[in-house]
């Protein structure tokens, strides 16, 4: 959060707010701090840690100022490293901007590291930060004023016997000094003394942009956080990180690794836009309330990624005076990251296209379609992968000044946002029980009951993007599960018919779908509709039938066509059926008549119009099927196996009979030298006689 002193007291006094007045408390600190740029709050104590140039304070839950620490100006020069200047390097004042502020809870300790000596951390004890505290002489974090770092602890999967907490960290590369090549653009570090969490002969823990491309294509990290199996990085980018591209101007994107991945292999990139607008001021995650799970489809106990955009000035990363702001379920983002992989792996994409990353997967190129096999995760395999297809959204609110901050809660059934502009003014936003997403000085709509779809079109790729489902229950247990089956428009429209019968009419039609969810919920359906002839129940089905011909959007089940539609062009041939004796033996058998009748040629001609056949022949009945055998089975490994034996065996034999010819040699030597001894022995014997 880097927003002044008044915006940023103002944005933590309305949180605890009540009543007209929504200031309870506030400290002023103008005199002493020229910019503040974190602030962070421990869960347990409630107290409240705020950072920025050449300051950090710990306040009360009251903002009662508890403790102070004086972090510079430093005597410092970039051309030192982080563990200090050498004696006769020149050096001046410099400011410490605060880059990096995180509590430790389960440490009981305040990480904050600064622009000063290459951006190393100090460890603070979370109750008094006046304590004693440890330095640890680590680059970490940008090295200028304006140049971004983002930091957040989560959980680290490395190894398979121990989960341990580590530090992520994301860090805009600068050209001051020469000790910036060793700072990786994305790392993880243990959070003992910020060294690599994992570096070992093929594996190291962090992420580099490719030195060609380093100096010019330079990442602006807005936020970051982890979610279930990965970690989260927000970033403002050139779309082109080729040099003299600059007039294709900026986007915003999401970055995604897997935390059991230690070599940063699964990192993907996802492009996120809101309502067209391009450049991420802002963003936010956070619990959603029972309002958002109601209106915007998102699902009970999902977390939400609140957004602000703003547009650019030109081809430039300059935000006009102008935000929107988009809701996006975590799973939602999760589903259309896995979307995008499965276009590199099934074919639809030749190319990874994310040259400017170090470490390119295949040489950068996709696998062929079906030579990967069943890929059971994608965090067991090597992505590094530019997504081709764009996340994007609807505002749900938006704004003629720019966010720079957003505070994202639930209390109750509402979602509360509070976003503060670069005017200094907060904006407190609640959602209400008459479905709007509203500011205080006013409402505004939220739009469609449906969740915004991620496509540039108005189309829709899964039954979790509407409100209806086709599902399968179980009758004992009650349990319902997905049938499978593709999403199509006409599939959408045929159980949004049947909803709208059950309800209008309080029966179901036969020919409709009989088992399906609306809104998440198991739709009981009724007996079967009377459709006799001018039946009370044939009469309210018709009505409902010709309603939704006339006007199918005045239902609530948000269908929308496929993104995938399949399409079979058919090819009609007709001829005169059925004929002659044909017609005869169909008559017999449908008890019309028999062979004794005697019908005339026009009874005959007849009786053939009301008869007609339909064949349906595919016009290829050829198929490819690309089948998984396995290298070796249970004949083939019992083979091997007796061939290895009976090669060990036969060389055992061999060295068998080697070592009986040995001992036999040596039994024949032996007895021959002492039978040459005695022999010696009484020569001598009787020569001395």
């Amino acid at each position: 959060m880097s927003c002044l002193l008044r915006p940023l007291v103002a944005l933590l006094a309305l949180s605890v707010a009540s009543g007209d007045d929504p200031v309870v408390t506030q400290v002023d600190l103008s005199g002493e701090v020229s910019r503040l740029t974190h602030l962070r709050v421990s869960p347990d104590s409630g107290h409240v840690y705020v950072a920025g140039v050449n300051r950090i304070y710990q306040l009360s839950s009251a903002l009662a100022r508890l403790q102070e620490v004086t972090t510079g100006p430093q005597q410092d020069s970039p051309q030192c490293p982080a563990s200090g200047c050498a004696e006769g390097v020149e050096t001046s004042p410099t400011d410490n901007v605060n880059k990096v502020l995180v509590v430790d809870q389960e440490a009981r300790t305040l990480l904050a590291c600064g622009s000063v000596r290459q951006g190393a951390c100090v460890r603070y004890e979370l109750a008094n930060i006046t304590q004693p505290s440890q330095r640890l002489p680590r680059a970490i974090a940008a090295n200028d004023a304006n140049s971004s770092t983002v930091a957040f602890i989560g959980p680290e999967h490395y190894n398979p016997w121990g989960n341990t907490n580590v530090l992520y960290v994301a860090t805009t590369f600068t050209l001051v000094g020469n000790y910036r090549n060793n700072v990786p653009a994305i790392s993880t570090r243990n959070l003992h003394d910020l060294d690599f969490a994992e570096r070992s002969f093929n594996k190291h823990s962090m992420m580099t942009i490719d030195v060609k491309y380093r100096d010019h294509f330079l990442v602006d990290y807005v936020y970051g956080f982890h979610e279930g199996d990965y970690a989260y990085f927000l970033t403002v980018q050139r779309r082109s990180h080729l040099p003299g591209q600059q007039e294709q101007g900026y986007v915003s994107r999401i970055v995604r690794t897997c935390v059991t991945d230690a070599n940063y292999d699964s990192y993907v990139e996802m492009t996120l836009s809101c309502g067209g607008d391009n450049l991420l001021q802002a963003a936010r995650v956070a619990e959603a309330g029972q309002d958002l799970t109601w209106d915007a489809g998102v699902l009970d106990r999902d977390r939400v990624l609140v957004v602000a955009f703003s547009p650019s000035q030109g081809f430039t990363n300059e935000p006009r005076e102008r935000s929107s702001v988009c809701v996006f379920s975590m799973k939602e983002v999760e589903q259309q990251f896995n979307e995008n992989i499965h276009m590199c792996f099934n074919g639809s994409m030749q190319y990874r296209n994310m040259e400017y990353i170090s470490g390119p997967v295949l040489n950068g190129q996709c696998p062929k379609a079906g030579t990967t096999g069943n890929i059971l995760h994608f965090c067991s395999v090597g992505l590094k992968i530019s997504a081709l297809q764009p996340l994007t959204a609807d505002p749900v609110i938006s704004f003629d000044q720019r966010v720079t901050s957003v505070a994202v809660t639930s209390t109750g059934h509402h979602t509360v946002a509070l976003l503060g502009t670069d005017r200094g003014y907060v904006k407190k936003c609640e959602r209400f029980p008459s479905r709007a997403f509203s500011p205080i000085t006013g409402r505004l709509s939220l739009g469609s009951s449906a969740r915004s779809n991620p496509y540039q079109s108005n189309c829709y790729r899964r039954w979790s993007q509407v409100e209806v489902e086709p599902v399968m229950f179980d009758e004992e247990t009650g349990a319902s599960s997905p049938t499978g089956e593709r999403f199509t428009l006409p599939g959408c429209h045929r159980i949004c018919l049947q909803l709208q019968i059950v309800r209008a009419c309080g029966c179901h039609h036969t020919l409709y779908p009989l088992t399906f969810t609306a809104k998440g919920r198991r739709q009981a359906i009724g007996e079967a509709c009377d459709l006799s002839y001018n039946s009370l129940d044939n009469n309210c089905t018709e009505a409902v039938v010709n309603s939704m011909s006339t006007d199918a959007s005045s239902t609530d089940c948000g269908c929308s066509a496929s993104c995938d539609e399949r399409d079979h062009q058919p090819q009609l041939s007709v001829a005169s059926w059925p004929q002659g004796n044909f017609l005869t033996s169909i008559l017999e058998r449908i008890a019309f008549a028999s062979t004794s009748d005697s019908l005339s040629e026009e009874a005959m001609l007849q009786w053939a119009l009301q008869f007609s056949k339909l064949n349906v022949y595919y016009r290829d009945i050829s198929s490819d099927v690309i089948e998984e055998s396995p290298i070796y089975t249970y004949t083939t490994l019992i083979g091997s196996l007796g061939g290895a034996l009976s090669l060990y065996l036969g060389i055992a034999l061999i060295l068998l009979v080697e070592i009986l010819e040995y001992l036999f040699f040596m039994a024949v030597n032996t007895l021959l030298f002492m039978c040459g001894r005695r022999e010696d022995t009484g020569q001598k014997n009787s020569t001395g006689k």
